[in-house]
């Protein structure tokens, strides 16, 4: 291998013995590169997975809504069985909600359906919800999770919950009903 060096001078230094070899000056730009670079990817990156990540959250908080109607509805089944156990007529078409002025045609005291079904639904005071019951079981549930989330759990009334707020719920249950 040739060690051969290039030697530039300048005009000042022309002629002089001190020429010293040419050597490349790093320049401003390509620092600035980087951090420009970044600042245009970055906020692309950020638009396509901010609301992907946006719509996963309001699907976790529904299907949770959901689960938590689900539970509702097995804690109701389970209470009216075991009030079933204790001779209590269970049977007939009603509606028992969480707000007790809309408890509808429920000829039985609601009070011990509460107590029976505080110990299978934890969430029965967090929880704004009313189930539709016929002949002795619950077919239909809806809730309003603390997280203001509507759940539902159809059974067998047949009731389209697509957007509907648990008051709007109620109505159509109402008219399923009657």
């Amino acid at each position: 291998m040739n060690n051969y060096k290039i030697y530039f001078f300048d005009a000042s230094s022309a002629g002089s013995a001190d020429a010293k070899p040419y050597k490349k000056r790093p320049r401003g730009s390509a620092i600035l590169a980087v951090p420009g670079m970044l600042g245009l990817i970055l906020p692309v990156i950020i638009a396509i997975i901010v609301p992907s990540m946006l719509g996963y959250v309001k699907k976790s908080k529904t299907s949770s809504a959901h689960a938590t109607a689900s539970t509702a509805y097995k804690a109701a089944n389970t209470a009216l069985v075991e009030l079933d156990e204790k001779d209590i007529d269970v049977y007939g078409s009603y509606i028992i909600s969480s707000d007790t002025s809309k408890n509808y045609n429920v000829d039985f005291d609601v009070d011990k359906f509460y107590e029976t079904m505080d110990t299978y639904f934890s969430d029965i005071y967090n929880t704004q919800y009313f189930v539709v019951c016929e002949d002795g079981m619950c077919v239909f549930a809806a809730v309003i999770d603390s997280t203001g989330y509507v759940g539902t759990y159809d059974y067998d009334l047949g009731i389209d919950t697509e957007g509907k707020d648990l008051e709007e719920l109620y109505e159509e249950a109402l008219d399923k009903l009657y």
